[in-house]
């Protein structure tokens, strides 16, 4: 409650302070991205760092802000020995990919991925938090499967300040929408391990159709440090059936066993130990 209480004198500061009255006055709303801007700005200024925290500021606006809808938790940690750029190698076992539909399984696919420090920032031990850049991650391996009658990525939104939701815009006017729900890590970083559960929604817009494709995912994924430059892993995704594609026919209940969506093992090599300031769109 103290919280939100700081939220809401920080914004009606911000909101007097900035010209936001006179808006107000002109029967102007402020726009959703405006007010989210407004938490975050609240956040920042009304809310300090714990003196026994080693964290920046836009840390604990992160952690701040995974209290507010929306937001979510933070996102997952990996041991700062994963900074910079990798080559990965996928042997995809079992895929409903549409992409997939036609070629025999496993599939290897090889793409590089990235992990980028949060904000620079330390946590209690002089570690860099590192977390994985989905950003150029997704862009990644859409770019290594994609045949030529699959559209063209035009843009991937991200940000770490709100990890939870990742939205890509294709050359054919289609989006698609990844919103981690929930989240659980067990991780033993000194030891190089990492095991996560995450809860997706997926919302597929077509160019064609004003109504969305929703599904709901389960993904779980176990990374292990082998060595200072390898890392090998494990990821079974998982549907929930009890959520149809389309919404206006969605199913209740949830007593349905998920049905497996795909199964892939990978492995990681070290191109570098920095991330690079690469783009790929």
């Amino acid at each position: 409650m103290k919280v939100i209480l700081l939220v809401v004198i920080g914004m009606s500061a911000i909101m007097s302070s900035s010209g936001f009255s006179e808006m107000k006055s002109s029967s102007q709303a402020p726009s959703l991205v405006q007010r989210r801007e407004m938490v975050l700005i609240a956040l920042s200024t009304m809310l300090p760092v714990p003196s026994n925290a080693v964290q920046t500021p836009g840390e604990a606006i992160r952690r701040s802000a995974a209290n507010i809808p929306g937001y979510g938790q933070p996102d997952v940690y990996f041991p700062s020995s994963m900074l910079g750029r990798w080559r990965v190698n996928r042997q995809i076992v079992n895929s409903d990919d549409v992409q997939f539909a036609n070629l025999p399984m496993p599939i290897s696919v090889s793409y590089d991925v990235r992990f980028i420090t949060v904000d620079g920032d330390n946590d209690v031990k002089g570690d860099f938090k590192v977390i994985a850049d989905r950003q150029y991650n997704t862009a990644s391996f859409y770019n290594a499967v994609r045949s030529d009658n699959f559209p063209t990525i035009q843009s991937v939104s991200w940000s770490p300040f709100n990890p939870n939701v990742c939205t890509t815009n294709y050359s054919d006017g289609s989006t698609v929408e990844e919103k981690v729900t929930k989240r659980a890590v067990d991780s033993d970083l000194e030891a190089g391990f990492i095991s996560s559960s995450e809860f997706k929604r997926i919302t597929e817009m077509s160019s064609s159709s004003m109504v969305p494709n929703i599904k709901a995912l389960r993904v779980l994924t176990k990374w292990k440090v082998t060595s200072d430059n390898t890392v090998e892993g494990i990821e079974v995704v998982y549907i929930d059936p009890s959520i149809a594609l389309d919404p206006m026919t969605a199913r209740g209940g949830g007593s349905t066993k998920p049905i497996l969506s795909s199964k892939t093992f990978f492995k990681l090599e070290r191109i570098s130990n920095s991330a690079g300031n690469e783009t790929l769109l």
